[in-house]
């Protein structure tokens, strides 16, 4: 399903008393080519995005499993649109992906197409019960001049879970929600909610890829767990870490990477969980800040608290924690479990 192009007045709102269902590849899209695109709105009882199996999609072999998507296209100077999901159960899986975007354009002095000038729309999110599992993902991007959109997410309960990403072939993704910029500023990730759990390699994270400013990521929520990882023997390293974290990545990084804050009663981290910032890939730029405010922090068992930069050039960022308490359990020498290779826990 394809909604319109170039007409700001074109809107996809959808009210359902049911359930609102998207398998098999299906796709809403609104782009701008000129003015600024239409909203899409969607409230259901259940909202639905993805194939119950990845296996079963007709598209597997090409990495393509489905989308709702609005994006400033090649050299338009309007805005890609709003996305607004409103359910009491909002689900997202198996490579299925919500996305905003500004284009990006060929490379200088090239004759290729110029890069989306608008700003990439926001995404809200409001549900009793939210999960993103399996590459299902939520982003933003900037990668045009325009900037990233806000992703603002509020609900009861989220789980984030990366399990069974192994099946999801061809695609190059993470379960959670994202936001990357490349020379313009990326768009922040706030998520506010009574229970948040990442596991299994899910991720809320942000990736900046040049002179731009890194999208931050803020967290409002009681309960935080960060645990877990996944095997995949795809990737460089072959795991995936379940993960808070803000990353500048590549040698023409040059820009500032996000800051991560955290407000919750509590937080947990282990099995490998992780809240970081950091330089990947020889970053010139530098990294953001970690703020954590807490009730109670638990760290045990490979689960970190860090910034760092010894992947790049430039400078970490600072750690900042204010909490009631704070307890540190270390694995008493036992080795990490397979394929995971550092065997720390704490705050580094």
């Amino acid at each position: 399903y394809n909604i319109g192009m170039d007409n700001p007045d074109d809107v996809a709102h959808f009210n359902l008393s049911g359930d609102f269902l998207m398998t098999n590849s299906s796709t809403i899209n609104t782009s701008t080519m000129s003015g600024n695109a239409g909203n899409i709105t969607i409230n259901a009882d259940r909202i639905i995005l993805g194939d119950d199996d990845p296996a079963a999609n007709q598209y597997a072999d090409y990495g393509f499993y489905g989308y709702i998507d609005s994006e400033s296209q090649f050299g338009s100077l309007g805005h890609s649109s709003d996305i607004s999901l409103n359910a009491h159960k909002i689900l997202i899986q198996n490579g299925f992906a919500v996305i905003t975007a500004s284009a990006a354009g060929a490379p200088p002095d090239s004759g290729g197409p110029p890069p989306g000038f608008g700003d990439a729309g926001n995404i809200s999110i409001r549900a009793d019960n939210l999960k993103l599992s399996n590459k299902g993902q939520v982003v933003s991007n900037a990668f045009g001049v325009g900037n990233g959109g806000t992703i603002d997410v509020v609900a009861d309960n989220i789980l984030i879970s990366d399990t069974g990403r192994t099946a999801v072939i061809n695609r190059n993704s993470m379960a959670g929600l994202g936001s990357q910029a490349i020379d313009a500023k990326g768009g922040e990730v706030r998520v506010t909610a009574d229970n948040l759990t990442i596991e299994d390699g899910g991720r809320i994270g942000t990736e900046l890829f040049g002179s731009g400013t890194g999208a931050d990521v803020a967290i409002d929520v009681g309960t935080l767990k960060v645990s877990g990882f996944v095997a995949d023997s795809s990737l460089a390293v072959p795991y995936m870490l379940s993960a808070v974290d803000a990353r500048v990545f590549g040698a023409g990084a040059t820009g500032t990477g996000g800051n991560v804050t955290i407000t919750a009663d509590h937080l947990q981290l282990d099995n490998g969980g992780a809240v970081r910032t950091g330089l990947y890939d020889n970053a010139p730029g530098n990294a953001g800040d970690i703020s954590i405010t807490a009730g109670t922090i638990e760290i045990a068992s490979l689960g970190q608290i860090y910034a760092d930069s010894f992947r790049g050039t430039g400078n970490s960022g600072d750690i900042n924690l204010n909490a009631e308490s704070l307890t540190i359990t270390g694995t008493n020498g036992a080795p990490p479990p397979e394929p995971l290779d550092f065997t720390f826990t704490g705050i580094s």
